[in-house]
């Protein structure tokens, strides 16, 4: 049984890439028509847009990090998925993309998400020995 733990690492994580890149490209596809489900004021429909197409950008990597967390926990350690979490997500990303970047706003935050969840994933998949 302890053979095939690795060939199913890889399958889960494989699952989490294509599914995210999936939903990635759907929910871009669909960020419009959503925001005109909900009726969206048309005076900040525009940036809605833009904001809903960014987040949805950023779920491949949510999905990947959720995976590989998930995988950790399976095995019992439940300090590591914290633990890669903590030192990036409140360390002043912000303001430094703003200053080094020139921007603010939601596409700031959403890329700063973006980044932070790939550190994230990196440092999991370290402890998961994901090669």
């Amino acid at each position: 049984e302890r053979e095939k733990i690795p060939n199913a690492i890889h399958s889960a994580m494989l699952l989490s890439i294509l599914l995210g890149l999936l939903l990635g490209i759907i929910g871009q596809w669909l960020a419009k028509p959503l925001l005109l489900l909900i009726h969206t004021p048309s005076d900040i429909q525009t940036a809605a847009i833009q904001y809903l197409k960014l987040y949805f950008a950023g779920i491949p990597f949510l999905f990947l990090y959720d995976f590989a967390a998930a995988i950790l926990r399976a095995n019992g350690d439940s300090k590591r998925p914290l633990a890669a979490l903590l030192p990036i997500r409140n360390s002043g990303m912000d303001d430094a993309r703003a200053r080094l970047f020139h921007s603010s706003g939601s596409r700031n935050y959403v890329w700063n998400l973006c980044h932070s969840n790939s550190l994230d994933i990196h440092r999991i998949c370290a402890h998961t020995n994901i090669k």
